[in-house]
């Protein structure tokens, strides 16, 4: 990030979410705020840190987290796996970087989820981006502690 002078202030990139393009939701006018997906996270259990995550990403940080998240706290799949099993990220929304398209009912797939999920998938209207394994263009970064004992997992 570029420091603005001697502020202190850090400059990003996220102003290139913006759409010049009077027609769009997200057109750059004065006062608005850039969408972002940043979202590092810390999860409490019992008021104690449980679980800190983040991932590099861009529109498939949120998903991916939440991906993580759902597998850990709902499904307590151990944490390691959970960063570690195949991905699905939607590229429903409006897209923020680079050349801003829309891709309504596209989902980029990693081929190591099962092929009977991704006919299903087909079956129901969507249309797969189908990429290698650990493709997605995300990379989770997590740590959780072991309660009770405060050792990282």
């Amino acid at each position: 990030a570029y420091i603005a002078g001697d502020t202190g202030v850090p400059m990003s990139n996220r102003l290139t979410v913006f759409d010049l393009d009077p027609e769009s939701p997200n057109v750059l006018v004065p006062g608005k705020r850039p969408r972002t997906t940043l979202s590092p996270s810390m999860v409490l259990k019992d008021g104690q840190p449980y679980l800190a995550i983040g991932t590099p990403g861009g529109d498939n940080q949120d998903q991916q987290i939440m991906n993580v998240l759902l597998r850990v706290l709902a499904f307590d799949q151990p944490l390691q796996a959970a960063i570690e099993a195949p991905r699905i990220n939607s590229n429903h929304f409006h897209g923020s970087f680079g050349i801003k398209k829309d891709e309504p009912g596209v989902l980029e797939i990693e081929d190591r989820v099962p092929e009977a999920v991704r006919d299903d998938l087909t079956a129901r209207g969507h249309k797969l981006d189908v990429l290698g394994p650990f493709a997605v263009s995300t990379g989770i970064v997590a740590t959780g502690v072991v309660p009770g004992s405060g050792t990282l997992r």
